[in-house]
C-alpha cells in the first residue's frame, strides 16, 4: 500500500503515475520522533519508575523506512523500518532493597537505555484505492542495552548492565483513507503480539501529504508499549510515545 508508512511507520502517498499504472511502487522516508518514556519496571516486586526514579529524558531520534510493492497477488509486498530509542537519566535513585544488580537503595544513579529496532514486514494489500488496507507479519529485531550505576549507602557503588536482544514476531495491520480532491491521506497502523499477561504493541497514526512529483511529508503520533507480567522475577510496564514528523519520496 503506497500511502502507508509507520514510523512502529505508516503512511506514504500515491506513487508516480507511470509506476502506479504498472502496479509497482517504491518509497523511502525518514522521520524525526520525540518519544517520552513512561511506566515502571520491577525486580522481586519492587517498582522503579522510569521518570520519577530513574529520571529518564525524552528520546529524540530519527527513524527511516523503505518499501517495495508489486502487482502479483500471492506474493507479499515488503518494507524495512529502522527505529532507535536512546534515553539517559542522571541523579536518579533506586528506592527498593533489591533491583537486579542493585542490592541496596542506591542514589545518584546514572541510567543509559539504548534500544535499536529493525522491522522486516511482509504484507498483502487487498484494498488499495480510496480506502487502503494492509495485513501481514512484522518480524522485529531488537538490540539494546540498559546500564545503571549509582552510589550505595555507606560507600561503594552498584551497577546493572543488561543486554536487550531478541527477535519478536508481530501481527501487522495498517489502514488509510485518501481524502478526495486533495493530496492528503489519514493513515494508521498497529503491530502487536500478546501471550497471556505479556504483550508488545507498536501503534502509529498520521496525516500524510504527497505532491504529484512524489515528494511529501507527514505528521503523526507513535507509541510503543511493553507489558511483561509473568517472566520470572521481572515485571515491566513501559511506554515510549510522542509526536513524529517526516519527509518521503515515492518513486
Amino acid at each position: 500500500m503506497r500511502k502507508l508508512a509507520i514510523a512502529a511507520a505508516l503512511a506514504v502517498a500515491p506513487t508516480a503515475a507511470s509506476a502506479d499504472l504498472l502496479g509497482f511502487g517504491v518509497g523511502v522516508g525518514v522521520d524525526y520522533w520525540s518519544a517520552e518514556p513512561d511506566g515502571s519496571t520491577a525486580y522481586d516486586g519492587g517498582d522503579v519508575d522510569m521518570t520519577d526514579d530513574l529520571k529518564l529524558d525524552d528520546s529524540d531520534e530519527f527513524q527511516g523506512w523503505v518499501y517495495a510493492e508489486h502487482p502479483l497477488p500471492l506474493i507479499p509486498n515488503a518494507r524495512i523500518e529502522r527505529t532507535s530509542i536512546a534515553s539517559s537519566g542522571s541523579d536518579g535513585s533506586v528506592p527498593v532493597a533489591t533491583f537486579g544488580g542493585f542490592d541496596v537503595n542506591a542514589t545518584n544513579v546514572q541510567t543509559d537505555l539504548e534500544l535499536d529496532q529493525t522491522d522486516f514486514i511482509l504484507y498483502w494489500s487487498p484494498l488499495d484505492n480510496l480506502v487502503e488496507l494492509d495485513f501481514g507479519l512484522d518480524v522485529k529485531q531488537v538490540s539494546g542495552n540498559l546500564h545503571l550505576s549509582g552510589d550505595a549507602p555507606g560507600g561503594g557503588s552498584e551497577t546493572l548492565d543488561e543486554d536487550l536482544d531478541g527477535v519478536v514476531p508481530l501481527g501487522y495491520l495498517a489502514a488509510g483513507v485518501n481524502i478526495p480532491g486533495t493530496e492528503l491521506s489519514v493513515n494508521g497502523r498497529t503491530a502487536r503480539i500478546s501471550a497471556g499477561d505479556n504483550s508488545f504493541t507498536d501503534n502509529a497514526l498520521n496525516v500524510s501529504w504527497t505532491s504529484p512529483i512524489g515528494l511529501g511529508g507527514r505528521l503523526g503520533w507513535r507509541s510503543q508499549s511493553l507489558d511483561l507480567e509473568d517472566v520470572g522475577d521481572v515485571t515491566v510496564d513501559t511506554d515510549f510515545s510522542g509526536v513524529y514528523a517526516g519527509v518521503h519520496y515515492i518513486f
